[in-house]
């Protein structure tokens, strides 16, 4: 997951200063490995391996959030 937030950087900072057509889609495109590799399944994936005795805590503070509304909604 940290390999995949550092490819998410990499790739961001690509489509920002793409100075033509193929390397801003090759941003994307490295944008899509990173958003792969740091969405809900990577992140499942290694919480129940990391927090095996206690994985559904574990679980719930990573999904609870998700489904919240935004706190500018109580504002």
């Amino acid at each position: 997951m940290t390999a995949g937030s550092v490819l998410g950087v990499i790739s961001l900072l690509t489509v920002a200063a793409a100075p033509n057509l193929p390397l801003f889609a090759a941003g994307w495109m490295l944008a899509g490995l990173a958003m792969a590799a740091i969405f809900y399944q990577p992140a499942f994936a290694a919480l129940t391996r990391w927090w095996a005795p206690d994985h559904v805590r574990a679980l719930t503070v990573v999904t609870s959030p998700a489904g919240s509304p935004p706190l500018s909604s109580h504002l």
